[in-house]
């Protein structure tokens, strides 16, 4: 298949999908590309957080030996 939009590079496959369930839906402006590509980066985004989180769990210890929030549960 012939694609107008090409997925922009370094997507993971999720978001890569996302995109191409869009742009082969709708024509899109110049501008709408640029969300829509924010929006699949975001994606990537919160999955490696998530990832993160998953495996080190919500807690760090904070630079006083205390109990914190992992970082990546703020963001």
């Amino acid at each position: 298949m012939s694609q107008k939009y090409p997925a922009p590079a370094g997507l993971s496959n999720r978001a890569n999908k996302r995109w191409n369930d869009v742009v082969t839906r709708w024509d899109l402006r110049p501008d709408e590309l640029r969300v829509l590509e924010d929006a699949c980066r975001e994606m990537d985004l919160v999955d490696a957080l998530e990832e993160l989180v998953g495996s080190e769990g919500l807690t760090a210890t904070g630079s006083m030996g205390q109990v914190v929030i992992h970082p990546a549960v703020q963001e």
